[in-house]
């Protein structure tokens, strides 16, 4: 991405001294020195300005896409990129708004070209990963009686050995996938499709870039996937030194420091790194303002979350936040709203069955008493008691 923009501002010089005061090759000129100092804010505005001169400008769209995915913005930074020509970012925008048939796509066409490229093998293994568990998870959710889902259970996930990622057949996959996705012999195949290239793409990596940032980072969140935090924390901050741009490693480190020992305030640091370095990605200002919510100081939390649900609005994790911010200020309906809207987009989520414990209070306290213990008897039904006696004992505010 950092040799994509300096490129841009190679060839920007060329140009420069013709450029008049208010064309959009004088904005981009400017758009590119403020990008050299990190003012990423002053150039998203030039680019924007430049675009708006010249709304075919290549140079403008690939800078203001580059920098807007660095942010965190990947949804916006995606038309920018594909308008670019930016194949390898737009793959890594893709992934982060969890388009992942089209981001592998157009990484399967990158790893052709870099397949000995670190970035390229860990993204490759990462977005393999995500999209084999989303594939055996549809198949046993849908089909829990079929054959390919009583072989997966019966089976497991098998590691696959060597180096060399089976990618010819991934691509055909894909494209029966777009016509069948709920087809079960299509979803298992899609899934041993991605575990052949996840496992050989990381083995490459490890392999050939062992003292990598990325190399690192993976090993470091294997160790978190294996409960071993302790291991999990150097490797992250290695990897960090190596590259501190890295994105999600404050968050990672975040969340062992707040899950693992406790420490609000060592986790409310990690959070605001990881918001300073991408102030357009949710789950670090959800996770951020999670926190502050945590250390009773709601007015900060509630901007932080207000914030994520800008970014985020159906995050059902960022609402239920939410929710406790508003009532910790004494803002009753704002707070009934945001538990609404939680079971509105999914009433079936287990944090649904929070929001209507919530709910119930709230109505109870307005004196809606009918409509409270109709949320109340919904979270019962969301949350049933393990056993009779476990139901008697129970604290529904758990």
């Amino acid at each position: 991405m950092i040799g994509l923009l300096m490129g841009i501002w190679f060839a920007l010089q060329l140009a420069g001294a013709q450029a008049q005061p208010d064309s959009a090759q004088a904005h981009l000129k400017r758009a590119a020195a403020d990008q050299r100092k990190s003012d990423y804010q002053r150039a998203i505005a030039e680019l924007r300005q430049a675009l708006a001169l010249q709304p075919d400008l290549r140079d403008a769209h690939g800078m203001l896409g580059e920098i807007l995915l660095a942010q965190g913005f990947a949804q916006e930074a995606i038309p920018h990129l594909e308008t670019a020509g930016h194949v390898y970012s737009q793959a890594l925008a893709l992934i982060e708004v969890n388009r992942l048939p089209e981001a592998l796509r157009k990484l399967l066409a990158v790893y052709a070209e870099r397949p000995d490229d670190p970035e390229v093998l860990f993204h490759l293994g990462e977005s393999c990963g995500m999209l084999m568990q989303q594939a055996f998870n549809r198949l046993l959710r849908l089909h829990p009686d079929s054959a390919r889902a009583q072989e997966l259970t019966r089976t497991g996930q098998r590691q696959e050995q060597g180096d060399r990622p089976e990618v010819k057949a991934l691509g055909e996959l894909l494209a029966q996938y777009d016509e069948h996705r709920d087809d079960p012999e299509v979803l298992f195949r899609l899934g041993e499709g991605s575990r052949k290239i996840m496992q050989p793409a990381f083995n490459r990596l490890m392999r050939f870039h062992p003292g990598s940032a990325r190399a690192q980072e993976l090993q470091a969140r294997t160790w978190l996937g294996q409960g071993r935090g302790a291991l999990a924390e150097p490797a992250f901050r290695k990897a960090l030194e190596m590259n501190p741009s890295l994105p999600g490693i404050h968050l990672a480190l975040g969340r062992i420091l707040l899950e693992g020992r406790g420490d609000l305030d060592g986790a409310e640091k990690e959070f605001r790194a990881e918001v300073r370095l991408r102030p357009g990605n949710a789950e670090a200002a959800w996770r951020l303002g999670s926190v502050l919510l945590k250390k009773g100081q709601g007015k900060d939390a509630l901007i932080e979350l207000q914030q994520s649900d800008k970014l985020k609005p159906d995050m059902l994790e960022t609402l239920l936040d939410l929710g406790k911010a508003y009532l910790a200020e004494n803002q009753i309906a704002q707070a009934e709203n945001a538990y609404r809207r939680i079971i509105d987009i999914d009433d079936q989520d287990d944090l649904a069955a929070a929001a209507h414990l919530q709910l119930s209070q709230i109505c109870r306290k307005l004196g809606k008493t009918a409509e409270a213990e109709q949320h109340l008897k919904r979270f019962r039904e969301l949350n049933p008691p393990k056993d009779p006696q476990d139901g008697q004992n129970r604290n529904p505010g758990l």
